[in-house]
């Protein structure tokens, strides 16, 4: 590498050498000037813009408007990076020499704001996330605001792609004088100041989310979708319900969201069901858990909180189906200890109370083992055993196939929100460790390519300047020809010289990233370790509450099952008019429900499961106890039709008239 670098800066120097040495070059200098200007370098675009401006900063649409304190020759070359005729690398080594130039304000700034896009660009997240927070934690003036912004933006970006990424601290007090100087600027058009201030609400929101700051409701204020989701939570962390539940209906009713809110909208669904059920309404917290789809990582808590919901709200069908859901497929290995106890609930009220004891069975067949291994942990635990307090092997090793902890205890900590964000920016990590040594090596290729090229190019522009000085006649110059290959050879030279001149920033900078990464990856792990075991603390709960429940719902059960067999007995014949009004009321309604089976099929989800909207189905029970109440009508019938029977055969043997007793 440094044997091309040498043989070019050797053949540039006896090049220019040579030029200079010709007596005929000053007159072919002040000819080529006005060629210089038409054919090597572009014409600047006469329209200027007082400040530079970013629209759509970090994506395929990125426009930039360039006012005149950023020099042409940078504009051109960013705008050539734009349009991906320039690497990310050459990019870099640009916006680096555009910043050692030492200009200050709005050149400084947009030279920061292109090295963090360009490794942007490379995909090295970490290292642009913290780019383009320096730029936008600068004091703001009103020439740079735009760009900090723009910055902001892709910032947004990057935080909604990898959640926990964390914003940086003098970012939040930043924002207010970032707002503050919107307001106040007036040299940009409304259109273009509207999409800035939808930035910094996204950034507000952002940060609020993560930091819970009442400050930032001043901004958000008059921000539609991010005010109402922000007072949302707000409400809810402080319990009032009522008004929680109002902002989550303001926040779904808006029909644009912004893309930094998509993704909490089936949060927001769910938290309104919740707030609706604590209010008791039923069937509103029953419809909106309707809403949420299928593919949600939540499906387990939806589908119980369907479950209590229908129950409220006496569907008992419907409650024992959303329970039976969850012993069916893939949620089979869901911990949800809740439903078999809604279950057992429903049927009781059902009065099939054979089936209701065998849902609290199939409560102790699913959960005995992770109740067991939760209790043998929080002993180790309690011990300081490094093994209960690190569990993130544990989970990786159930993730590549590995099962040695019961999968209702790991399948919950793996669709933890927090897991699933810190494991994909682990992931990140290891692709930033690789991707910065590629980075590496293909700057070095690219150089050493480049130092070919223009080794070949000063050969033979060398011997053509050559050829061409010995065709002059007297008093002729050198043709332009040849002085704008000399231009453009100057122009590659310089480019590759910036280009070299990066090499040990970029190499600092790579080393102190991996230092960075490995302490990042560190504080990540630690982060899913705490998530681990609060989920197995509040799992070991969860199973005492349900476990003390159950025992309250046997009690219920064997009273009522016992009141049952005595009643059973004095009605031998109930059974068979119990099947007959069973058969009826399917005929009447097997257009409008799902049949799952009896429940004699299994309760452990052996049935067969119908694809349908979720919430629709219901378990094909009859209701026992309103069958009783049939059977005791339908008996009452039959008696009073036989009574009338034997009244009209008896008739006419005598008269039961007072008449007809007084004729007698």
């Amino acid at each position: 590498m440094q044997r091309y670098r040498f043989i070019v800066f050797c053949f540039a120097v006896s090049s220019a050498l040579m030029i200079q040495s010709d007596s005929n070059l000053a007159e072919a200098k002040s000819k080529d000037k006005a060629v210089k200007k038409t054919k090597s370098v572009k014409k600047a675009p006469a329209r200027r813009v007082p400040i530079t401006l970013i629209q759509n900063a970090c994506s395929s649409s990125e426009r930039v408007h360039f006012s005149n304190k950023v020099p042409y020759e940078w504009q051109h070359q960013y705008s050539l990076f734009q349009k991906n005729k320039l690497s990310e690398i050459q990019g870099f080594a640009e916006a680096l020499s555009l910043r050692k130039l030492g200009l200050q304000g709005e050149s400084m700034v947009f030279s920061e704001f292109w090295l963090a896009n360009s490794l942007y660009r490379s995909k090295l997240y970490h290292m642009a996330h913290q780019a383009f927070s320096a730029v936008a934690s600068r004091q703001p003036t009103e020439e740079t605001l735009p760009i900090q912004i723009a910055s902001l933006r892709c910032i947004n970006m990057i935080t909604h792609q990898f959640p926990s990424m964390h914003w940086n601290k003098r970012l939040e007090a930043r924002l207010f004088e970032l707002q503050n100087g919107l307001e106040s600027m007036k040299s940009i058009s409304r259109p273009l100041k509207k999409h800035l201030q939808w930035i910094l609400w996204d950034t507000a929101g952002a940060i609020f989310r993560a930091t819970q700051d009442t400050r930032l409701l001043s901004i958000l204020k008059d921000s539609g979708p991010h005010e109402a989701f922000a007072r949302a939570l707000l409400e809810s962390t402080r319990g009032n319900t009522k008004k929680a539940a109002l902002y989550l209906i303001k926040f779904k009713n808006y029909r644009r969201v912004p893309y930094t809110l998509r993704r909490y909208q089936t949060t927001a669904t769910l938290l309104l069901a919740r707030h609706l059920y604590e209010l008791g309404d039923y069937q509103r917290s029953a419809n909106y858990l309707h809403q949420v789809t299928k593919s949600s990582n939540e499906i387990a808590s939806v589908l119980t909180e369907l479950a209590w919901a229908k129950l409220m709200q006496n569907n008992l069908g419907e409650a024992v189906g959303a329970a039976m859901s969850l012993n069916s497929g893939g949620l089979e290995a869901t911990f949800a200890p809740e439903a078999p106890m809604v279950m057992a609930m429903a049927l009781n009220e059902l009065c099939q109370y054979p089936h209701s004891i065998r849902a609290i069975d199939l409560f102790r067949t699913q959960y005995k083992e992770p109740y067991h291994w939760l209790k043998q942990w929080r002993k180790r635990a309690k011990k300081k055993d490094p093994k209960a307090w690190n569990l993130y092997p544990t989970a990786i090793r159930y993730l590549k196939g590995s099962v040695d902890v019961p999968e209702k205890v790991v399948s919950e900590w793996i669709r933890s929100p927090l897991f699933l964000s810190s494991q994909s920016e682990i992931n990140l990590l290891i692709d930033e460790n690789n991707r910065g040594k590629k980075f590496s090596e293909t700057a070095q290729t690219e150089q050493v390519g480049r130092a070919k090229k223009l080794l070949a190019e000063l050969r033979k522009l060398r011997t053509d300047y050559q050829k061409a000085k010995i065709l002059l006649e007297p008093g002729e110059s050198i043709s332009t020809k040849i002085i704008n290959r000399l231009y453009r050879y100057r122009d590659q030279m310089k480019h590759f010289y910036r280009l070299r001149a990066a090499a040990p920033f970029w190499n600092k900078l790579l080393k102190v990233d991996q230092m960075r990464g490995e302490r990042l990856r560190e504080r990540l792990i630690h982060q899913i370790n705490n998530e681990f075991m609060r989920a197995n603390l509040r799992m070991v709960q969860n199973l005492d509450f349900v476990a003390e429940n159950n025992q309250l719902i046997e009690v219920e059960i064997f009273n009522g099952a016992s009141k049952d067999i005595v009643w059973q007995n004095a009605h031998p014949d109930y059974e068979k008019v119990a099947e007959e009004i069973k058969d009826q009321k399917e005929e009447k309604n097997s257009d409008q429900v799902w049949n799952w089976g009896t429940s004699e099929a299994g309760l452990e989800g052996t049935e067969e499961v119908w694809e349908d909207e979720l919430g629709t189905f219901r378990a094909d029970i009859y209701n026992n106890c309103s069958s009783k109440d049939k059977y005791l009508a339908i008996k009452s019938k039959l008696i009073r039709e036989r009574t009338l029977v034997k009244m009209k055969k008896r008739k006419g043997t005598f008269s039961i008239s007072s008449k007809s007793k007084i004729n007698r």
